[in-house]
Order: structure tokens, then C-alpha cells, then sequence
């Protein structure tokens, strides 16, 4: 017997839409490019974290964006996994 479930969530959500930070592979750690990860992030991921509210879950797709929220703000960032599952 096959079963499908569907669940849903209510969620609101703001997309910011970024440039990566060119942290993959290590290049945000290298020195000479080290600068233009930093740049890239203070366009528009870095200012939205930081201006989102206290409450607000703030959720990336990446390691590299997770990462640079973690060193460049005071907030954590998780995976879309990690909601779905309910560990937040």
C-alpha cells in the first residue's frame, strides 16, 4: 500500500538574493581573496541578516553563506533541512 503525505507549513518569508560569498573551496579564506568575499557579502546578505528582526529565522541554502553569517554577524543561519524537520 502506497501513502502520500503533504504537509504544510506556514511560513513568511523574505528572499534576499545574493551573490555567493566565494567561500567555496576556500577562496573567502585565502588572503588575496579574502577582501572580495567580505565585499560580495556586504552587498546584501550581510546588511539583511543584520537587519532582520531578533525573531526571524534566517535560512540559506549554503555552507558558504551559513559560514559568513556565523563570523560576520551575531546570528546563526541554518539549512531549509533543518526547519523542515522541525529542529528550530
Amino acid at each position: 500500500m502506497k501513502r502520500t503525505y503533504t504537509y504544510a507549513l506556514a511560513i513568511a518569508a523574505t528572499v534576499t538574493w545574493s551573490q555567493s560569498p566565494a567561500l567555496a573551496q576556500n577562496q573567502g579564506f585565502e588572503k588575496k581573496t579574502f577582501d572580495v568575499s567580505q565585499t560580495l557579502g556586504e552587498r546584501a546578505l550581510l546588511p539583511a541578516v543584520r537587519a532582520a528582526d531578533p525573531g526571524t529565522v534566517i535560512v540559506t541554502g549554503g555552507f558558504s553563506c551559513r559560514e559568513q553569517i556565523s563570523q560576520n554577524t551575531a546570528r546563526r543561519a541554518v539549512h531549509l533541512a533543518e526547519v523542515l524537520a522541525g529542529r528550530i
